[in-house]
């Protein structure tokens, strides 16, 4: 009696969760603990009475299975959540980045905040490359992850190294253009604006 009691309680229990957040396993033993409950003790068929015999194993198995989808579902709600928060993070970073471009911008020379940027695009591409492989490789333990990993950090390195070097090049590039256009006037004897010649009416002369 007391049995038969606990189970249509079970069955009770059941009814009143939301079906739609119930595991397989779940329903599975909501509807066996429905079917044995719904069993004529008086008049109980062989079916019937197999199952009975094993009816404390197989609520016990679809308990353990049971437990394990949960344990399932809320890992891939973790992910799930760690994936968001971390796209969130990156909206939040991208936007503090923006501002301070904005400012810096107005304190920085033209080339300097030329290479700044190509860095930031550099960093922010390759940090959208972590934030896929995040989630195609969600074992960050494996071999592959860090090997992807190894590889994204170098690819990296080697771009901003491209942009590092080419700053450098251009620099130079204007330094020498700068020389250059002081020097302009070298046949007149000028070098900074000042006449170089030893007789100033030459300078005159030539000008």
């Amino acid at each position: 009696m007391l049995l038969q009691l606990q189970e249509q309680e079970a069955t009770l229990r059941a009814q009143t969760d939301d079906s739609d957040k119930l595991t397989a396993s779940q329903k599975k033993l909501a509807a066996f603990n429905a079917e044995v409950a719904g069993f004529d003790k008086n008049h109980l068929t062989a079916g019937q009475k197999s199952i009975l015999a094993v009816q404390d194993q197989v609520r016990a198995q679809l308990q353990v299975n049971a437990g394990l989808e949960q344990a399932n579902a809320q890992h891939a709600l973790a992910v799930k959540l760690q994936q968001q928060n971390a796209e969130l993070t990156q909206q939040t970073a991208q936007k503090q980045q923006a501002a301070n471009d904005s400012l810096a911008q107005m304190t920085m020379s033209s080339p300097a905040y030329e290479q700044m940027t190509a860095e930031e695009q550099i960093r922010n591409d390759f940090a959208d490359r972590r934030l896929k492989l995040d989630k195609e490789v969600t074992d960050h333990s494996s071999a592959l992850y860090s090997q992807e990993t190894d590889f994204l950090a170098t690819e990296q390195q080697k771009q901003l190294d491209i942009v590092t070097t080419t700053a450098a090049e251009k620099a130079k590039i204007d330094s020498s253009y700068s020389l250059g256009f002081e020097k302009r006037g070298d046949g007149l004897g000028y070098h900074g604006g000042q006449c170089l010649r030893s007789d100033e009416k030459l300078c005159h002369q030539q000008l």
